[in-house]
């Protein structure tokens, strides 16, 4: 692939029909079915996120969310857990 042929990030991985069809059933079973737009898939992500984090740690949570650092994970998921904040660690890569 060159650089002509690159494509977005988000449309390397996702089905924009799919992730329509998921979202609205999803609104169906009432999660955030009060919103017309938004991404309800994005917000149980969180809360997978968020459970992982604080059930298996950080470094798990990372992983399985496909984070290239656990900085990302602790400021999106590990924020909605009552997990301590990473201030004095500095990830070295």
């Amino acid at each position: 692939m060159n650089g002509s042929d690159t494509i977005a990030h988000s449309e390397g991985y996702r089905c924009a029909e799919a992730l329509h069809v998921a979202n609205v059933w999803l609104r169906v079973r009432g999660i955030e079915a009060d919103k017309k737009r938004g991404n309800p898939l994005h917000r149980l992500r969180k809360q997978f996120g968020s459970e992982l984090a604080t059930s298996y740690g950080l470094f798990a949570a990372q992983k399985l969310l496909g984070h290239s650092s656990p900085t990302v994970t602790a400021k999106y998921y590990a924020a909605q857990t009552e997990l301590p904040e990473l201030t004095h660690v500095k990830i070295l890569g």
